[in-house]
């Protein structure tokens, strides 16, 4: 029985029905094929074409009157903890993710990532729920089940006309149809593995090369490498549970959607030239030695029209342009002191990391130290290699413990800036922290740096005098903005500064 109303191709159900068979040991295919045309419908059409809760009792009812299958109540919740299981599936990022796909495509994915284990067939032993071998329940002898076998007897493919009254004229009891064990999914490990497949594919890890490199490094192996979500399996799903923490996930997911949305982008600076060059704008011509750039277009226009757009300075000029790219520079200061744990941490790491991870598609440099009493060693970002390095940094997140200094930070972030080889056009600082320090470093200090500071859960009035922008965030922000748990954000596995193989400090 369907429980979505969205209409499928005949020849697109042929090729669902033969996708759904090939797996083999289902009882009842059409309890298997159905729930699979309700899932290609979901990829096909959304969560739009569920039926209501009456239109499926009164389906089942039906059948129930119709077929004589079993147990009508038992019936009703089979086919609602099917419809929340789906309605479930498409609020996570497993589904948004297949559903780019072609349904088909989708559908395919899907089912082979669940695949049940196989079911006993005819003469192997009965199946949970008394869903084993039908003629064995009612103590006929495995010969007369391979004889009938041999007529051309197939589970496989009965349909519910099969299962009125057992044996139908001898009025024996009806097999149930309304069981786990006929749907072509193993459910109870589906929805048992479904929270942790959603974080790994928000994440980015299965499309991701660059945190697929992160990831492997960190020791997940290379296996992880140069894999998207066709190459989804149980085996993968394990190892990457085993080996990338829910805290990881969540840097990894925040960092994407911080990357999508808040892009740092290259200043440019533009300025007239005499002489053709790298770019070319029109405009009005406000100088008489202008004339011989007059668009051709002008000239070409009757006397009186012209000579009036003259005098009116209304004609338009080709203007030749230079235009060159800005040099700056963008240098975070994370503070890594024993107050920045939880969401505060994942917050921290994913905002540096996505902007990290722009390094290598910009010409901009990217400094990095994290910070408590004192900061740490500096990190100078400009190529791949040093993207990956860092963003490995930022994703183990060293934690001393420790207490804060803004001063200090500060201080070393500007002479680090002056001392750099390059003369940056454009220098700002990111400082990330939960605010609890006192500031004593002033604007004149600065100079032409711009700073930008994101506070979480907590204020600093001097910090915000002396910021450029000033933003405020709270834990439970951070958690709802990014559709966390508070479970992705502990600290179960918290890195310190000793055990850290390359101590920053």
């Amino acid at each position: 029985m369907r429980i979505t109303n969205h209409k499928i191709d005949p020849k697109v159900e042929e090729e669902i029905e033969r996708m759904t068979l090939k797996s083999g040991g289902i009882n009842d295919t059409l309890v298997a094929t159905d729930f699979s045309k309700d899932m290609y419908s979901l990829f096909e059409d959304g969560q739009d074409s569920f039926l209501g809760m009456w239109d499926i009792f009164s389906k089942i009812r039906d059948l129930y009157v119709k077929w004589r299958i079993k147990d009508l109540p038992k019936s009703v919740d089979f086919y609602m903890d099917i419809k929340n299981f789906m309605k479930d599936f498409t609020k996570g990022d497993l589904y948004r993710k297949l559903k780019q796909l072609p349904p088909l495509e989708a559908l395919a994915i899907f089912l082979g990532l669940f695949q049940p284990p196989q079911q006993p067939q005819s003469g192997q032993g009965e199946g949970e729920n008394g869903e084993g071998d039908q003629e064995s329940e009612q103590g006929e002898s495995p010969k007369d089940e391979k004889d009938d076998d041999k007529k051309g007897s197939n589970k496989g493919k009965s349909k519910p006309q099969g299962n009125k009254g057992g044996k139908g004229e001898q009025g024996e009891q009806p097999k149930e149809q309304h069981s786990k064990n006929n749907l072509p999914i193993d459910l109870d490990r589906a929805k048992a593995n479904m929270k942790k497949i959603n974080k790994i594919v928000g994440s980015g890890v299965l499309d991701d090369q660059d945190l697929q490199q992160i990831t492997a490094m960190m020791g997940a192996g290379d296996e992880v490498k140069d894999i998207n979500i066709s190459d989804l399996n149980q085996e993968l799903i394990d190892k990457l549970s085993s080996k990338i923490s829910d805290k990881d996930l969540a840097i990894f997911k925040v960092a994407r959607h911080k990357e999508l949305l808040d892009v740092y982008r290259m200043g440019t600076e533009i300025s007239r030239s005499e002489f053709p060059d790298n770019e070319l704008s029109i405009n009005k011509m406000q100088h008489a030695n202008e004339f011989f750039r007059v668009l051709p277009e002008q000239l070409a226009l009757d006397d009186d029209i012209f000579f009036m757009k003259l005098a009116k300075n209304d004609l338009t000029v080709r203007e030749y342009q230079t235009k060159k790219q800005k040099k700056q520079a963008l240098y975070l200061l994370i503070d890594v002191s024993g107050s920045m744990s939880g969401a505060r941490s994942v917050y921290a790491s994913a905002t540096a990391l996505a902007l990290v991870r722009q390094a290598i598609r910009s010409e901009a440099i990217y400094f990095l130290r994290f910070f408590d009493e004192r900061p740490s060693q500096l990190e100078r970002v400009q190529t791949k290699d040093d993207a990956t390095r860092v963003g490995q940094m930022l994703v183990q997140q060293p934690f001393s413990g420790g207490g804060t200094n803004f001063d200090n930070a500060l201080r070393t972030a500007i002479e680090d800036i002056k001392k750099d080889k390059e003369t940056f056009d454009k220098v700002e600082i990111m400082l990330i922290t939960d605010g609890d320090c006192y500031v004593t470093v002033t604007k004149k200090e600065l100079g032409d740096i711009k700073l930008h500071s994101s506070v979480i859960d907590g204020h600093n009035d001097a910090l915000k005098q002396l910021s450029e922008t000033y933003t405020m965030l709270s834990t439970a922000e951070i958690i709802e903005q990014f559709n966390l748990e508070n479970s992705d954000v502990q600290d179960l596995n918290r890195y310190n500064y000793s055990n850290y193989s390359n101590n920053p400090f």
